[in-house]
């Protein structure tokens, strides 16, 4: 039978079919979902007999995926579970969001509604409303979900994004504002492999990566960061649509006319091996040693651990003397045979330095995302202070969670987080002497506690009183609602959602007790008292700043989370008696960037910290020693504000 298309008349039916539609079911959904539900069932039928009387077929009048307002449990008209849920939650993983398929609107699905929101500039609701759900039916088109047949394409003027373009920052794990693993990177590491870079498909942000965006940026004479930030990404996807261009001519004159697929514009023209490197399984040495590796991924690989443990090298692929040297210091670190070279001693105890820089850089990327959600969820606007101090506190914590402690004569377990059990609020309650009102007992004692935390002037009670019956006016006032003082179905409406967004925001402070727990157990060391006290410490600490729950002094101090003055000598891992990571170089660092010197804050002594101490030194005409004896450190502590105002 031949193929049947249809004409320009029947599309436009299929098309009006569609529009009229979705005006039916926008009209009913303020009425009533089930019936939406209802219509959506008539769907198959009704498109069917659509094709059988004008050949068009269903991709022609696509009625929308998402079609009612979707919210967390306790948002007034909101669907907070249930099929159509359960497909936004699969629109959103097809458009890179870590959302899991759970059917019911929570924190991460949440979040990532609202980054999705920031990113297209939408208003920043957490919820999909009628704007927000026509974005995400355009975005579902040409997507394909899990056990889903590709998306047909909306009625709509809007232009789909590009899905070979990069929209986020992208970087090594613990950066706040960038990914460091998925799809995009993905994409990333195509592009570079095609420009002629040697690397893996790995998927993950790794160093191999970091260098070739390095030497990318040098080509291009960006700012050598070894990160995809917003200029170099822009940048960037110039490259990728060149390459589309290119792909287009190269198909023309071949006499193909169809447009190019992702995969078809970064495809290599021969296979190429991948060098996929799980961990090193080479002799490696430099390019004089017979029978020595002196080049590649390998050499990458053992620069990477060598920098994770905090030894000065730059990540070159090549094993030059700074190489060497630091193989050196790595040998005399772990009472190895000091030769300079990775021989069969060297190489087991170098394995396991890479499986603990590894889990360590898993961890980061799991606190990274953790943290991302649960500020997006508590609506706290990132500042670059803020993000700085994030990051410290971040690496200081994963410090404590590494750290090998020498003598623990008894070995600690984080605790078990407490799981808090939702109440809400169900009665009418006021005062004594109304028919049908409750004034005391649990639920009052759940009101009371609630109007305390939002600042209202009550304590916790069991018995609803004239003073309580005052401030819930009050706050029925602030709602603009009316002001009953009776805890109505309106009123209830309003505190349970409250409530909600409150049991969700303690889960989230749940998951990473949980998360810190998990980690100490997988990196197996023994825990002191004192060291789980500093941890849990520095959780606190971080787990205040990203909920918004700082002061703006606090907020936009430049030392927040750091010690208030450095009290030990610091220098590089292979200083015997020197400090050469933890809060104490975070500091130094931030001190030093504060001055203007070129380093990054990471909590440990590298080089570059080692390089601005020295010429801070020379500066302040000090001996320039590299290390942060007494003399130096009380300099540093001049710069720094008194303790009390920090």
């Amino acid at each position: 039978m031949p193929e049947f298309v249809p004409s320009a008349t029947q599309r436009e039916q299929a098309l009006q079919l569609n529009a009229q539609l979705r005006q039916i079911m926008s009209g009913l959904q303020s009425e009533s979902p089930e019936q939406v539900q209802w219509v959506q069932s008539l769907q198959a039928p009704l498109f069917k007999k659509l094709e059988e009387t004008t050949g068009v077929v269903h991709s022609l009048a696509a009625v929308p995926l998402l079609t009612c307002d979707l919210g967390p449990a306790g948002r007034v008209g909101k669907i907070s579970q249930g099929d159509e849920v359960l497909t936004l939650q699969k629109i959103l993983r097809a458009l890179g969001y870590k959302t899991a398929l759970t059917g019911s609107f929570d924190l991460p699905t949440t979040s990532a509604i609202r980054a999705l929101q920031a990113r297209t500039r939408l208003a920043l609701s957490s919820i999909v409303e009628a704007e927000t759900r026509d974005l995400l039916n355009e975005l579902a088109w040409g997507l394909t979900l899990e056990s889903e047949e590709p998306i047909a394409e909306p009625v709509t003027n809007k232009v789909p994004r590009d899905p070979l373009l990069l929209v986020h920052d992208l970087g090594s794990p613990g950066k706040m504002r960038a990914l460091s693993k998925g799809p995009e990177v993905i994409i990333l590491q195509k592009a570079l492999r095609k420009l002629g870079f040697k690397l893996a498909l790995t998927g993950q942000f790794d160093a191999p990566t970091s260098l070739a965006v390095r030497n990318y940026q040098s080509k291009h004479k960006l700012p050598l960061t070894g990160q995809l930030d917003a200029r170099s990404r822009e940048m960037f996807n110039r490259t990728l649509h060149n390459m589309r261009l290119r792909t287009v001519a190269e198909w023309a004159e071949a006499g193909r006319q169809e447009a190019p697929e992702i995969e078809d514009i970064l495809a290599m023209p021969e296979p190429v091996d991948q060098g996929l490197v799980t961990e090193l399984s080479s002799d490696l040495g430099p390019a004089d040693r017979a029978g020595f590796v002196s080049e590649g991924a390998e050499v990458i690989f053992l620069q990477e651990i060598l920098r994770g443990e905090d030894l000065e090298l730059k990540l070159t692929g090549d094993y030059d003397t700074a190489t060497t040297v630091a193989v050196r210091s790595f040998q005399l670190q772990h009472k190895l045979p000091v030769n300079g070279v990775v021989d069969k001693r060297s190489r087991p105890i170098l394995n396991a330095s890479l499986q603990r820089l590894r889990l360590k850089n898993e961890a980061l990327e799991a606190y990274s995302e953790k943290i991302a959600d649960l500020a997006v969820f508590c609506n706290v606007q990132i500042t670059a202070h803020k993000e700085q101090a994030m990051e410290s506190l971040l690496m200081h914590l994963l410090s404590l969670l590494v750290q090998t402690e020498a003598r623990v004569t008894v070995s600690h377990e984080y605790p078990e987080p407490e799981l808090k059990k939702r109440l809400y609020l169900h009665s009418n309650l006021s005062t004594r002497g109304q028919l049908g009102i409750v004034s005391e007992g649990d639920e009052v004692v759940l009101l009371s506690t609630l109007m305390s935390t939002l600042a209202f002037e009550i304590e916790p009670q069991t018995k609803f009183d004239l003073k309580m019956y005052g401030e819930l006016k009050r706050l029925q006032h602030e709602y603009a609602i009316p002001a009953t003082g009776i805890c109505d179905e309106q009123t209830r409406s309003i505190l349970n959602e409250i409530l909600e967004q409150a049991y969700i925001s303690d889960e989230a402070m749940r998951d990473f007790h949980l998360l810190t727990r998990d980690y100490l157990q997988r990196f197996g060391q023994a825990l002191s008292l004192e060291r789980l006290t500093q941890i849990q410490e520095t959780l606190g600490q971080l787990l205040k700043l990203v909920r918004g729950e700082v002061s703006a002094a606090e907020a936009n101090n430049a030392y927040f989370g750091l010690p208030a003055l450095l009290s030990e000598e610091l220098g590089p891992a292979n200083r015997a008696g020197k400090t050469h990571q933890g809060p104490q170089v975070s500091l130094l660092q931030r001190v030093l960037m504060q001055q203007g010197h070129k380093l990054q804050e990471n909590a440990s002594y590298d080089g570059a910290t080692y390089n601005a101490v020295r010429s801070f030194q020379m500066g302040q005409k000090l001996p320039m020693t590299g290390v942060v004896d007494l003399r130096t450190r009380d300099a540093i502590n001049l710069l720094l504000p008194p303790p009390e105002k920090q």
